[in-house]
């Protein structure tokens, strides 16, 4: 494998778009291995909780605990990298309307806009949530709260929508410096990993 299949390619230009573009592809790739390990730990701690009670008679209640915190970190995780590859929830319906409306020479640039200023948004959005978040985590690691079953400190469960909302952000500042280079980095990456056997 290559190193552009693996953290992505880097724009064109030189400099700190080059490298906030590389560090997020990686930060990305990072995010969502993890979120498959938790994804796969999550099915194998269902199953040993439906085997122990049909196989054994005997009801566990731990897996259940420990496969809703997988879930949580996986879900936050796993959205958070999806922000890199720019297939998180967007509003894609606003393209064909600027199509319809525009001119077929101002649409890109109109677009484009569109997609700037929503990542902009969604950047202010997530810098907000941080700030929220910390607050939050700090609180529960004031008060002390444990998980009823496990023991687990919940600060840990609180502090996944914490990494996600920072490292998003970080994806959004890392698109804006890249637009309109970022559909075509994707693009070449994607049909990179394809390429290799």
């Amino acid at each position: 494998m290559t190193s552009e299949v693996l953290f992505g390619s880097a724009p064109k230009t030189s400099g700190v778009r080059r490298v906030v573009w590389r560090i997020s592809a990686i930060l990305a790739r990072t995010e969502l291995a993890v979120a498959t390990v938790g994804l796969i730990l999550l099915v194998v701690l269902i199953l040993v909780q439906a085997g122990t009670r049909i196989g054994l008679d005997l009801g566990l209640s731990w897996p259940g605990e420990a496969s809703r915190y997988l879930f949580i970190w996986s879900s936050f995780l796993g959205g958070a990298a999806a922000v890199h590859w720019k297939e998180e929830i967007r509003v894609d319906v606003l393209t064909p309307i600027v199509e319809r409306v525009t001119t077929p020479d101002r649409a890109p640039g109109v677009i484009l806009t569109v997609q700037r200023t929503s990542a902009f948004l969604a950047a202010c959005f997530f810098t907000y949530l941080a700030m929220l978040c910390v607050q939050q985590v700090m609180f529960l690691l004031e008060v002390g709260t444990v998980s009823v079953v496990m023991g687990l400190p919940m600060w840990t469960v609180g502090a996944a929508l914490l990494v996600a909302a920072v490292t998003s952000v970080f994806h959004y500042v890392a698109v804006l410096l890249n637009e309109p280079l970022a559909d075509e980095l994707l693009t070449r990456a994607d049909s990179a990993e394809q390429a290799v056997p």
